[in-house]
């Protein structure tokens, strides 16, 4: 559970510094903000974030899944067969 905790913070926490950078890029003093303008601004910081680490973390939070259930299974057929 530590590890997909701290997993999940570090995803969590990079997403948030990419929205902020992605309002950062947008000219919101005009009052009206166009999609062509979000999704470049969106485009521009998914390019330059270091994106790599956060897809390990998802590896690992996706591992952890995997053996949380492989694991409930071994147990439940152990159970079964007392």
């Amino acid at each position: 559970m530590l590890i997909v905790f701290a997993c999940m913070s570090y995803v969590v926490v990079k997403s948030v510094e990419q929205a902020m950078s992605i309002l950062d890029r947008l000219d919101v003093n005009s009052g009206a903000v166009d999609i062509n303008s979000i999704t470049n601004a969106a485009t521009q910081a998914s390019e330059s974030s270091g994106g790599s680490l956060a897809n390990i973390a998802l590896l690992l939070i996706f591992a952890c899944w995997i053996f949380g259930i492989v694991d409930a299974y071994a147990m439940g057929n152990k159970m079964d067969n007392k």
